[in-house]
């Protein structure tokens, strides 16, 4: 799998526009026109940059000449922008030493000249190196003084990519609570700008911390985010590497077949961009599925599709799942020589834990394709020695033969009864959930048809009574003439009591049923909910995706529910200041993630609380699944996963 974190590292390092053929081309064209140095120097610069990531050769060729010019005028500015070039092209080559160097002497003069946007890239990049060498401390130091001067600049764009940056720093070192801290505020930058782009980096960022976690299907969630906003914003090498861990995330839930599919998206993304190092990575992680799937031949197509794409720039984290690849391929197809070739040339490259694992996958492969070699000389010695028996003593083996062949009767005839009780239990017990089932949807139906009839008969029963004993009462105070004013002041309070019980039945019967709901929909009567909360006390965040078309009434009556539980359960007991909701529905599912900042709770202590049973049991009634993330002190995420097709829905 690409490191999680690959992601914003590649953003981070550079700020500019995606290459394209068309832009190369026009900038080639106008080097060949100008004569000014200055703009030779930025055009020179620019290319560099467009071929550092696909073709550094070529982008280093483009630099020289750029060197060349900044040393014959000696401007310290262009000699700075030189050097952070040159450590832009040393670093996607992987030489993070120099890189390193390049990035400080630019950084050292940038902080004579006083330019703080220039100091704040310089900072960054060194940041991103440290952390691609894992010194984690260093990458940290530096990314707090990227974040105080993008501050001070008042840059939201580095801010973003800072903030992002230390969250995949805390995710490094297991500390997932202060990565979301971080992941969150770059969240809300990024939705108060109105960048699609960022806050789907943001999602992908997130997903990370909740993969770390093993909270697999809310990283999920957010990974479909970060996708359909990469889509959204045609984001083309985002959404590559997006698809990329969607894959790996489906297939750590043991469903490969998804995730070969998530895979090959990746692949064919990537072939619309210039990488064929990027498209001999994604090929390579397929054909590592399909060999953990057992399907060798397959397998076989892109591990040579793979071989056929890579070239001589290929880095050494792309080489290493390609050769890891390879050695599987040929333990499935028992050719151990070709097999070791590969693994070796894998472990010379990947770093020791990696290769003691590997080591450790090896070995295992290894024995039990020597432990089915042995058992085939085993059986062929067995074979022989049974024919000499034959000869020496045939009618003994006979007279065993018949003894087995009973004794194999009975123990098969015993197998197949025991096996005959299991699956009546099975079924019966099947037969038993189904009808528990049935009851618990029968009391949930129940209880919202009795809601239905108690708001109707409040509404136009009690509420309509009231109505009319308020027009009796105002009828008589303008028929009877009043000289006490004690009489009078009692006359106003009891038409006030009777208007306000007016209302409190209508605040009742709308909030059993609320006629939004039924009329907007989902996300109008969740917005009209939270609408009524006191915002000074409870920051309410609703955010939704996918709800334009309408839902099954009855899906969104029990949604509707589950929001609102949840929300009274964190009104009650959180003590939360911020609460975020939010709403996804695509073509299989629809997701609800409710997050708040409170106090927490234990959900091994809390599980037979009524609201939490309440919870449970209308997810079951929409065959979904809950999942509660909750601590004390640590605040709650509810995310709650509805399996629901639109088109079926709808027939």
């Amino acid at each position: 799998m690409r490191s999680l974190f690959k992601l914003v590292l590649v953003i981070s390092f550079s700020v500019r526009a995606f290459s394209s053929h068309a832009k190369n081309d026009s900038l080639k064209n106008e080097l060949n026109r100008v004569k000014d140095d200055t703009l030779r120097i930025a055009i020179l610069s620019e290319l560099s940059f467009e071929y550092a990531n696909n073709a550094p050769d070529t982008a280093l060729q483009y630099q020289k000449m750029q060197q060349a010019i900044t040393d014959r005028i000696n401007i310290p500015k262009y000699t700075a922008n030189a050097l952070n070039d040159l450590a832009v092209i040393q670093y996607y080559k992987s030489d993070y030493t120099n890189a390193l160097i390049n990035n400080k002497k630019a950084l050292e003069i940038r902080q004579r000249i006083g330019d703080k946007s220039l100091i704040v890239s310089s900072l960054n990049k060194i940041a991103v190196i440290y952390q691609e060498e894992g010194d984690y401390e260093q990458a940290a130091t530096y990314q707090l003084q990227v974040l105080k001067l993008a501050e001070e600049l008042k840059n939201d764009q580095f801010i973003l990519i800072t903030l992002n940056n230390v969250s995949t720093l805390y995710q490094k070192v297991k500390k997932f609570d202060e990565a979301l801290r971080y992941s969150r505020q770059a969240l809300s930058l990024a939705i108060a700008n109105n960048d699609s782009f960022e806050v789907g980096v943001t999602y992908a960022v997130i997903q990370g911390i909740y993969a770390g976690k093993n909270m697999l299907d809310s990283a999920i969630v957010y990974q479909l985010k970060a996708i359909d906003l990469f889509r959204l914003t045609n984001a083309l090498s985002q959404l590559a590497a997006a698809y990329n861990d969607l894959a790996y995330l489906y297939r750590s839930r043991g469903e490969d077949q998804i995730g070969i599919r998530y895979y090959k998206l990746a692949f064919d993304v990537s072939l619309k961009l210039e990488s064929k190092n990027d498209e001999a990575f994604y090929a390579a992680n397929i054909a590592s599925a399909y060999i953990d799937s057992r399907q060798a031949d397959s397998a076989n197509f892109y591990l040579k599709t793979a071989i056929a794409l890579k070239d001589a720039d290929i880095k050494s984290s792309i080489l290493r799942t390609l050769y890891h690849g390879l050695a599987g391929y040929y333990i499935l197809k028992k050719q151990p020589d070709s097999a070791m070739r590969y693994f070796d040339l894998y472990s010379s490259i990947t770093d020791t834990i990696n290769s003691q694992a590997m080591a450790g996958q090896f070995s295992e492969l290894m024995f039990k394709y020597e432990s089915e070699k042995k058992q085939q000389q085993i059986e062929l010695l067995n074979e022989q020695n049974t024919i000499k028996q034959l000869s020496i003593n045939y009618r003994n083996v006979i007279i065993a033969g018949i003894i087995a062949f009973f004794i194999l009767a009975v123990v098969l005839a015993v197998l197949f009864y025991n096996r005959y009780r299991l699956r009546q239990a099975a079924i019966l017990n099947e037969e038993i959930l189904k009808q528990q089932q049935m009851a618990s949807r029968a009391v949930i139906a129940a209880e919202e048809m009795e809601r239905q009839r108690i708001a109707r008969d409040l509404h136009d029963g009690i509420g309509q009574l009231f109505s009319t004993v308020k027009m009796n009462l105002s009828g008589i105070a303008d028929r009877i003439k009043i000289t006490e004013e004690a009489e009078r002041v009692l006359m106003a309070k009891t038409l006030s009591l009777v208007d306000e019980s007016c209302r409190e039945v209508r605040a009742i019967s709308h909030q059993m049923m609320p006629n939004v709901l039924l009329k907007l929909g989902l996300h109008m009567a969740v917005k009209d909910f939270i609408d009524k909360i006191d915002a000074a006390a409870l920051k309410v965040t609703l955010e939704t995706f996918g709800l334009k078309e309408s839902i099954d009434a009855n899906v969104e009556i029990v949604l509707y529910r589950i929001i609102q539980e949840s929300v009274n359960n964190v009104i009650k007991h959180a003590q939360a200041t911020t609460l975020y909701i939010q709403l996804h529905k695509d073509a299989e599912s629809i997701t609800v993630t409710i997050e708040d900042n409170g106090s927490g709770f234990d959900p091994a202590k809390s599980r037979d609380g009524i609201g939490l049973k309440s919870i449970k049991a209308r997810v079951a009634f929409l065959n979904g699944k809950v999942d509660y993330d909750s601590a004390p002190g640590k605040g709650t995420l509810v995310a709650v996963y509805i399996p629901y097709k639109g088109d079926e829905s709808k027939g």
